[in-house]
């Protein structure tokens, strides 16, 4: 297995994204695949090799998770939706960027719902605020001067991606990029959220966190 793994702290991203409640893994993607459930191996039966080590890699953080609370060898399978099935009692999330998979799980009775998710900062080859960004979001980074566009852009992302998830554990609706907008607050490492749709619960809270040069981000319903 790829020993760089002990230069992710896991623990310390978790603890200031989540409450102490929530337990997390991160985990460079590497081949993990002697772990799965043989339901797990029939989900990626026909899919591509780096799909496999992201598959195997995330469940892998899963079950880690998972068995810090008592459950061990669990199947993590996937819903009508592509969203992993959780043990009863739990719900959790799963990310993935293009070198690093992650999970959060936590108990139902100390959090409704969750989303988390990675990304790798990088150079954008095309603006993709013009896809993802509200209006109120555009007008935002442009008065963002003194930090890197492309960073802020990937923040935004991120912190939609954990919404999203959030959202559709808590009320099993799927939203668009536009459906919300969100302001990061940079100094606080927090954001604020707007929902476009009246449907949404707006108890959610947002948290961010750049370490190395990756971000992550988490959207709980408490």
């Amino acid at each position: 297995m790829n020993t760089s793994s002990t230069q992710i702290n896991s623990a310390e991203i978790i603890r200031k994204l989540f409450p102490e409640s929530v337990t997390g893994v991160i985990l460079p993607i590497d081949d993990y695949q002697s772990h799965l459930h043989p339901d797990e191996v029939k989900i990626i039966s026909t899919a591509s090799i780096k799909r496999k080590l992201e598959f195997s890699t995330a469940r892998w953080c899963a079950k880690q998770a998972l068995a810090s609370e008592g459950i061990q060898d669990f199947p993590i399978l996937s819903g009508k939706n592509r969203e992993p099935v959780w043990p009863k009692g739990f719900i959790g999330s799963i990310s993935h960027c293009k070198d690093q998979c992650s999970a959060v799980i936590a108990k139902k009775s100390d959090i409704n719902s969750i989303g988390f998710d990675v990304e790798k900062l990088k150079k954008l080859k095309t603006d993709i605020a013009k896809a993802i960004c509200t209006d109120a979001e555009i007008d935002w980074l442009s008065k963002q001067n003194e930090h890197s566009y492309d960073n802020l852009v990937l923040t935004i992302f991120s912190l939609k991606e954990s919404v999203y998830k959030c959202v559709f554990q808590h009320q099993r609706v799927k939203l668009g990029f536009k459906d919300c907008s969100i302001t990061p607050n940079l100094n606080e490492r927090t954001a604020n959220i707007i929902f476009h749709q009246q449907v949404i619960s707006p108890d959610i809270k947002l948290n961010f966190l750049i370490s190395g040069n990756h971000i992550y981000s988490s959207a709980i319903y408490l």
